[in-house]
């Protein structure tokens, strides 16, 4: 096998290895994988803390603000019954 016919098989491995992980990307969009419950059709960058002494939910996206449901109350859950 001449180094062209290597270089060649190298070059079609890597580029399937590329494809594989496009797909895999493209299947994690497309079922949502990795979207929580702070996101909507959409990602939307924010992150969720829950504090550990109160059980109350914060969003966060440079500041932190308070989780409401649609009622307009703060988010909080017993967090002993979460373990």
């Amino acid at each position: 096998m001449s180094e062209c016919d290597k270089l060649a098989k190298e070059l079609r491995i890597f580029f399937n290895l590329i494809g594989v992980i496009c797909l895999l990307c493209f299947l994690c969009v497309l079922l949502g994988i990795g979207k929580d419950t702070t996101d909507g059709e959409t990602r939307s960058g924010m992150s969720l803390h829950i504090d550990a002494m109160t059980g109350c939910h914060y969003l966060a996206k440079g500041s932190l603000t308070p989780r409401l449901n649609k009622e307009g109350n703060h988010v909080c859950y017993d967090p002993d019954a979460i373990k």
